[in-house]
């Protein structure tokens, strides 16, 4: 035979199925936007800062809270230490393949890092740098 729903089980059904719909799209965005935000502020701080050669040493990509997130390893060498420093960087992509090929164009490339000049074991990585690496990586293959 035939079910019936009543008006309030529908609304309940969709408010539910709205919700999910909204945190799932919601929650990525606003971890992504506020990356981006701190990545702005912290690029725009150091734009005084000289660059130097380094290396990634490791580049990823893993699936985190419906985005892809690019992982880099790099590693510089300053003149008055005896081992090189290690730090990390991340960009998040909605895009599998793009941050594949993010992953795929710097490992194991010379990159620029842009170090504070009165602590240079604070450094940081512009995206701008490591795009113009990625396109010329492009162009090669």
């Amino acid at each position: 035979m035939y079910t019936y729903f009543a008006m309030g089980d529908i609304q309940s059904i969709l408010m539910r199925i709205s919700i999910r719909t909204v945190l799932w799209f919601i929650v990525p965005l606003t971890a992504v936007a506020i990356r981006v935000v701190w990545r702005f502020f912290k690029q725009v701080n150091s734009e005084d800062w000289p660059a130097i050669q380094g290396k990634c040493t490791f580049a990823g990509v893993t699936k985190k809270e419906g985005v892809y997130e690019l992982k880099v390893l790099y590693s510089y060498k300053l003149a008055t230490e005896k081992f090189p420093i290690c730090r990390e960087f991340y960009k998040d992509f909605f895009n599998e393949n793009q941050a594949t090929n993010w992953a795929q164009a710097l490992q194991e490339m010379d990159i620029p890092i842009h170090c504070h000049p009165s602590n240079p074991e604070k450094s940081i990585l512009w995206v701008e740098d490591l795009e113009s690496i990625v396109k010329i990586h492009q162009v090669k293959t």
